[in-house]
This record gives structure tokens, sequence and C-alpha cells, in this order.
């Protein structure tokens, strides 16, 4: 009975006082640790020994090392060099600094260097094939530079511009709106060429604009805050709205992947990469759930999308190689980095890029047997 003379169940008088059996002594230390046993469990993803790694530095703004034949080329020591990216044997150097992206085609290099001149190198050899003088200012300039149908653009502040890569010769001319530097190519869509740059008014935002390739003549800019271009069908350009007043001339919000997590990239592979609550996820275009990957719980990085592959880097200085079609995570290098850029796939070599190195690795294979 209780103190209020009714019948107590015994199970309740039980669950009543065996916690008073147990309470701890006045004296007795607090808790203060814990430990997860589940997440104590053997880490089952290989680690992948480096072929070879190196040092990358340049005075003032860096910019990455890409990949032409079967080297790599990359700045170090005031130099461009490149070296065979199974080996890491050096097979040229030169002088020239860059100062712009490192754009390859036809087995050649073209680049800004800091003075504001557009080179062009034998991709195997090194040895200038020509340089001219863009004009532009070269003093704390961002100089862009792609390779796009055939036709090189270069772009400053400012200014953009065309070139024949055969031969150097400039092409057109035209001036922008964005004193923050050069425009970025998003691409060539039904014969005209789209760019976006960073334009400051009220507001800073990315604006397009539209050019005609051949003549540089303006076609029309947009309004709003765009992404990268998504896709392109019927005349229409698909991209990220990035702010509300986005112009509904040129631009469309894709939401499928609403409520997914933080949008990564894609679309690509029939599905959009995402991360949520810190894990790393792919969000199908068909509806069905979205797949988690075999990786620690960390903010991404870097992510880069090549062939049926996702390379991943994460903040905990861990870089990580996932089949994408059967969600398989294949290895993991231990970097110490934080940042990254883009990754390289040169033959059976992956190159991974951090601030401060690069470090190639034999690409792993996905085991069939599993």
């Amino acid at each position: 009975m209780n103190i209020y003379g009714k019948l107590t169940s015994p199970l309740l008088i039980v669950s009543l006082t065996l916690p008073m059996l147990f309470l701890p002594a006045a004296s007795a230390a607090p808790v203060t640790s814990y430990r997860d046993a589940t997440l104590s469990e053997t880490n089952t993803i290989p680690a992948i020994k480096p072929l070879w790694s190196v040092e990358t530095e340049q005075v003032g703004q860096a910019f990455p090392a890409t990949g032409s034949g079967n080297n790599v080329i990359y700045v170090h020591k005031n130099k461009l060099r490149a070296v065979n990216a199974a080996t890491g044997k050096t097979h040229w150097s030169s002088s020239f600094l860059p100062s712009s992206e490192l754009i390859k085609g036809n087995g050649t290099l073209y680049f800004i260097d800091q003075k504001g001149t557009l080179v062009s190198l034998n991709a195997k050899t090194g040895k200038t094939a020509w340089k001219t003088n863009t004009g532009m200012p070269a003093s704390n300039a961002s100089f862009t530079i792609q390779l796009v149908g055939g036709t090189l653009y270069a772009g400053g502040p400012l200014a953009f511009q065309a070139y024949d890569p055969v031969n150097g010769k400039r092409l057109w001319k035209q001036k922008t709106e964005s004193e923050y530097g050069g425009p970025t190519i998003q691409g060539l869509y039904n014969g005209v060429l789209v760019a976006s740059m960073t334009v400051s008014g009220a507001l800073t935002i990315d604006q397009y604009s539209a050019y005609n390739p051949k003549t540089g003549k303006k076609l029309w800019e947009s309004g709003g805050n765009n992404g990268p271009v998504l896709a392109s069908r019927n005349g229409y350009l698909y991209v990220r709205d990035q702010y509300p007043m986005s112009s509904p001339d040129h631009a469309l919000v894709l939401n499928i992947y609403e409520g997914k997590g933080d949008f990564l990239a894609g679309p690509y592979l029939n599905r959009f990469f995402v991360q949520k609550d810190l894990q790393f996820q792919s969000v199908p275009l068909n509806g069905k759930t979205s797949e988690s990957y075999d990786i620690p719980p960390n903010p991404v990085s870097r992510l880069d999308l090549i062939e049926n592959n996702a390379y991943v880097g994460i903040s905990d200085g861990k870089f990580y190689m996932i089949d994408i079609p059967s969600g398989k995570t294949l290895g993991v290098v231990g970097t110490g980095a934080r940042v990254y850029e883009q990754t390289l796939v040169i033959g059976n070599a992956i190159v991974v890029q951090t601030e401060d190195r690069l470090i190639a690795v034999t690409q792993p294979l996905i085991n069939k047997k599993r």
C-alpha cells in the first residue's frame, strides 16, 4: 500500500526504488566524458599511398595546375614546370609566370602572364609559340582566359577580347561593366557566346551577357544574380537563380532538390549532389530516396565529377574517391588540407591539388565481385 492507503503495482515500486539503490555518493566526480561505441568501428575505406607529391607556390595569386598529355603543369619557385603524372619527373620549366588560369588545347598551353601578355607555349617542350600584348593593365589585375569553339577569349577589368589561338591575332575587343576582372565564358549556345561577370551597382551581382562570337557585338544582357548554366534546351538557358530579382526572360528557378540539402553540383548521371546534415548525398532526378555515401560527416570543401567518379575533398584533410554508379567509396587520401582545386585525371594517375601541394595517386578500381 502507498501513503494514500491504495495498492501499488510491484513493478511501479521497483521502478521507484531501484534508482535509490544506485545513487552515487555526494563526493563522486561528475561525468565529464562520453564515448559512442557505434562510431568506433573499424574504417574499411582503403587508404591510398601517394605515387609522388610536390610543393606548389607562386608570388601573388596562385592558379591551379592543369594536365596536358602525360604531364602536370604547375607553378613552383617562380617558374612554370611540367612533370610526368605517373612519376613526378620534371620534363621542362619556363620563366613565364601566369597571372591567369592555364588553358590547354591542341598540344598548346595558353595563359596571360604578370605583364598582361597573352602567351602560347608548346605543352610538350615548354617553348614559346607566340606572345602578344593584350593592352590590359597588369597591376593587381584579375585575368580570365578560355578556349571555346576554336577561339581564345581573354578578359580583365572592364575588358573582353577574342584571339586566334594559332597566331595570337586579336579578332575583336569589347568593354565590359566588370571592374573586378574578366568575364567567365559559360558556353556557346545556338551560335551565341554567353559569358558571366561580376558587376557592382546598388548590388553586386553575377550578370550574364551574350555576344556574337565572330564580331564581338553584344546581343543581350540579363538582370538578376545567376549561377552557372545547368542546361540549354530549345533556345532557353537553365541556370540557378541566386537572388529573387533574377530576370524571367533569361533564368528559371530549378527547385527539384528543394529541402534535400545544400546544393553542390549537377545534374550529373541523372542526379544532383548535395550535403545534408554534413552527409554527402545524391538526389535522383526520378524522385527516389537520396543516397548517402560512405564518407565521414564533414563539410565538403571540393567536389569534382569526372566520368563515373566523384572526387570529394572534405575539411578534415581527407580526400575520397567514389564510384557513382555503385555508390562504393573506393579509397581515401590523407592530405592534411582544407582547400582543394580541380582534380586532374591523367591516364591512371589522379592528381589531388591542395592549397600548397600536388599529390598523385593511382586511380583505384571498383571491385566488380562485390
